[in-house]
Parts: structure tokens; C-alpha cells; sequence
């Protein structure tokens, strides 16, 4: 679970992530767990990229790297997914990649264009 910061709502995604997980007999391990620092989030966008970047190099390179992400915020994904591309890991066929939001961001993706359609989930409307 990657979080651009802590706030409220990511807490709460990352309690539901748990909460999922443990019903399906798993569990979220804390070093699993990774949250920016809100500052850096908000002033200095390239380096949070960086950090995102770092973190996500850290996960894979595990012995037994996660199969999926799960982040807060599509604009975060954006920065996973792009950090994948770089480790040249694919996005659903290496890693699955879930991020919450529903923002129209791969238009500005040139990795996520070059590749095709990236498949997405919506809420069902009211």
C-alpha cells in the first residue's frame, strides 16, 4: 500500500485494505506500508516522485515482491505505474496496480499510451 501522505482518507483505504485482506485469511504486513511525507507531497512534486519511485524499486526487489499495489489516489498511481515501466514490469500482467479516484490521467501518461487501453473499474452510479 503506497500513500502520497497521511491523511484521513488514506488511512482509511489502507484499513479497508487490511480488513479485506484478513478476511481473505491474508494479512497487510507494515513493511508493506509506505507513506510520503505531506510537505514534499505539496512543494516539491518531482521529489515525491523520486521517493515513490524508491519505494517501489524496494518492494520489487524483494525476494517475494507484491503482485499488486493498491495507492490512495490515481495521481499516485500514475507515479507507480510509471515506476514499473522503468523496472520493465507491466501493468496488469506483472503487477496489478489499483488506485482510487477515478481521475482521467492516461492521456497525460505517455508509458500508459504507448502501451494501449489500461483497463479500469468504476463505481456504479446512484
Amino acid at each position: 500500500y503506497i500513500a502520497s501522505h497521511r491523511a484521513e482518507m488514506a488511512e482509511a483505504y489502507e484499513a479497508g485494505l487490511d480488513q479485506a485482506l484478513r478476511e481473505q485469511g491474508g494479512t497487510l504486513d507494515a513493511k508493506m506500508v509506505f507513506y510520503g511525507d505531506y510537505e514534499t507531497y505539496r512543494n516539491q512534486p518531482q521529489q515525491h516522485a523520486e521517493q515513490v519511485a524508491a519505494r517501489v524499486e524496494q518492494l520489487m526487489a524483494q525476494s517475494d515482491p507484491p503482485t499488486a499495489i493498491f495507492t490512495t489516489f490515481d495521481d499516485e498511481a500514475e507515479r507507480i505505474y510509471l515506476a514499473l515501466d522503468r523496472l520493465g514490469l507491466r501493468v496488469p500482467n506483472d503487477v496489478s496496480l489499483v488506485g482510487f479516484g477515478g481521475a482521467r490521467r492516461e492521456r497525460r501518461c505517455a508509458s500508459c499510451s504507448r502501451r494501449g487501453r489500461r483497463a479500469r473499474r468504476r463505481r456504479p452510479q446512484p
